[in-house]
């Protein structure tokens, strides 16, 4: 969807906005523009597939279009002189890919960051499953541990293959390296497989039992993220009412890593461009 051009979608946009920004203001929360514009070396930290940059050459550098918002926002608390932590942000746009022709997505994004305990990504995942309500009802939520899926992968010679069977969720293949079970919704059968291979997983189910009550939630060891930066938990929301997921996020060490800031942070974007099409 290429901008909203549809009255109805447009009407929907604006009441959501409004929505949002009073409850992300209840919360704490204080809202950043980030340039549309960044820096070529910045976005190719953000991707897998580099041809899904929109370059735009100037005299001086190659800038392009953001394909993603998170690490703008990492470099903008990096430049904070004080920082008054944790830090509670928002924001909002469009991010840009070239696959076939230029795809473009509205996402309104939150980042919780300067976190200590698990706090930080129950109220994460909490506020955007409030703000996803605004558009239905019944809203589930998959969660996994992409530290624990990468400890199981590198096990094997292969790699890329099995990340590539997990992602297409192939039972078959996931039998022939005995990985069937990594497609199983059973928190007992996982919470067994896990043991036997002395792989951690008490923060995942932790997480689990805590939002269970108030969520339909599931464990999905198959669902791996695109986005290169995710180093722990991550999350994805999903509705029967559309056939796509609705907002994903997780835990990113883009701070550490790269400003050597040892701040805990997580976010989550929702994708509004989609959601609006077909509401």
């Amino acid at each position: 969807m290429n901008g909203f051009l549809d009255l109805k979608a447009s009407k929907l946009f604006k009441q959501f906005i409004v929505f949002a920004e009073e409850l992300l203001s209840k919360h704490g929360y204080s809202f950043i523009k980030l340039p549309i514009l960044d820096t070529i070396d910045n976005q190719i930290k953000a991707t897998r597939n580099y041809e899904e940059l929109i370059n735009i050459r100037s005299s001086k550098d190659i800038l392009v279009l953001r394909k993603d918002m998170t690490y703008q926002l990492a470099g903008y608390v990096a430049s904070l002189k004080e920082r008054m932590l944790p830090m509670k942000i928002y924001y909002e746009g469009e991010v840009f890919s070239w696959k076939d022709n230029i795809s473009v997505d509205y996402q309104l994004g939150i980042e919780y960051i300067g976190y200590t305990d698990k706090t930080g990504m129950i109220e994460t995942i909490n506020i955007l499953y409030e703000l996803l309500r605004f558009f239905d009802n019944d809203i589930s939520l998959c969660i996994t541990d992409t530290s624990v899926i990468n400890t199981i992968i590198s096990s094997y010679n292969n790699k890329e293959n099995i990340s590539r069977i997990l992602s297409i969720k192939n039972i078959m293949l996931l039998k022939e390296y005995k990985l069937e079970w990594m497609l199983s919704e059973d928190i007992g059968i996982l919470k067994e497989k896990l043991e036997k291979l002395n792989i951690d997983v008490s923060r995942l189910l932790e997480l689990y039992n805590d939002l269970k009550p108030h969520i339909d939630i599931k464990i999905d060891l198959s669902e791996l993220k695109d986005l290169p930066y995710y180093d722990g938990i991550t999350f994805g929301f999903y509705s029967k009412k559309y056939p796509f997921m609705l907002a994903s996020g997780g835990e990113y060490n883009i701070l550490k890593s790269v400003y050597n800031m040892d701040l805990k942070a997580c976010g989550g974007a929702i994708y509004l461009s989609d959601i609006l099409e077909l509401s």
